[in-house]
């Protein structure tokens, strides 16, 4: 369940839908893994921000729209406004890429994936 105690699970639909869809969800959490990593990057090698300096920015962002699950998982988030706002924009084209993926599978193998309840769950 999540915080508002809705199902974390659902029926997405007919044939290997459920299947397309989680390959696309592991493809989204890859690239924001790959994200997260090169702003760590950026701010360990390129700025020569110490780990004291990092983990204090990416506590900062835990309560941004940048929040996500993954960068949770680091207990950490980004203050630095440039890399924050970059780190956004690869979060919405991600998901983007993969809910359009999913939507033109949905139409070519008839499944009928319910994107709202998708994008919930």
């Amino acid at each position: 369940m999540d915080i508002e105690d809705n199902n974390c699970c659902a029926y997405i639909g007919k044939g290997g839908a459920g299947h397309f869809v989680k390959m696309v969800h592991n493809g989204i959490e890859y690239a924001e893994m790959q994200t997260t990593a090169e702003v760590y990057g950026i701010l360990k090698n390129g700025i020569q921000y110490d780990q004291d300096q990092i983990s204090a920015m990416f506590d900062d962002w835990s309560n941004t729209e940048s929040e996500s699950d993954l960068l949770r998982s680091l207990q950490r988030t980004i203050q630095c406004d440039a890399l924050r706002l970059a780190y956004k924009q690869a979060r919405i084209i991600n998901h983007h890429q993969g809910f359009a993926l999913i939507s033109q599978a949905s139409l070519t193998c008839d499944w009928n994936i319910n994107l709202s309840k998708l994008a919930r769950i």
